[in-house]
């Protein structure tokens, strides 16, 4: 038996802790905007302690709500929040010319996924590498990692050759036993809670 809070198959237990504190304060009559103090920019939290978030995602923020609240009254609240921005700055932000990487960026990921969805070169199935040599066998240069970088911002991945191996097959005509916790593991206090799991180990 392992005692509450304790995850042995390494899946993320962070969720289910999360899930478990919005119904326990759920239950308690708070509701999560009062609990963590979220601001009036229609109760979304993208900004937390830390180091200050990128301008262009300050400012894509603003572009997200300006619409419902106006640019003034996000940048007074984003201010309050210990993210300083100006309208002014915001304004500034907009009509500033884009930079060369930005353009460069752009050019880039109109090549990679020409040559991602070819179906004569990348087939939508080739990964980082492969885009890499195609572009540079036409004679564009750029460095392995931008490809990288760019692909994975666009959400193009490549297949895995070999064989994908499954562990576990799950019958789904068998009987699973009840969730008595919900799948919140959090216990406030020691004995509050006891769960157990069962490991298969085969014999060599």
């Amino acid at each position: 038996m392992v005692q509450a809070g304790c995850d042995r198959r390494g899946r993320a237990p962070r969720d289910d802790h999360e899930r478990c504190r919005s119904d326990q304060a759920a239950r308690g009559g708070e509701s999560g905007a009062q609990a963590r103090q979220r601001d009036s920019v229609g109760g979304v939290v993208v900004l937390r302690a830390g180091a200050r978030p990128a301008t262009s995602v300050v400012v894509q923020f603003i572009d997200d709500h300006r619409d419902r609240f106006g640019v003034e009254p996000i940048c007074r609240v984003l201010t309050e929040h210990a993210v300083p921005i100006a309208p002014s700055g915001y304004y500034a932000f907009k009509t500033r010319p884009a930079s060369a990487r930005a353009e460069s960026d752009a050019e880039l990921v109109v090549q990679i996924e020409r040559v991602f969805w070819d179906q004569k070169l990348g087939r939508g199935i080739s990964g980082v590498r492969k885009v890499w040599r195609l572009l540079r066998r036409e004679g564009i240069v750029v460095a392995r990692c931008t490809v990288e970088r760019l692909m994975r911002q666009q959400g193009l991945r490549g297949i895995r050759r070999g064989k994908q191996f499954v562990t576990i097959r799950p019958d789904p005509s068998s009987t699973r036993p009840p969730d008595h916790v919900q799948r919140c593991f959090r216990a406030d206090r020691p004995n509050e809670l006891w769960v157990v799991d069962f490991e298969r180990h085969e014999a060599l």
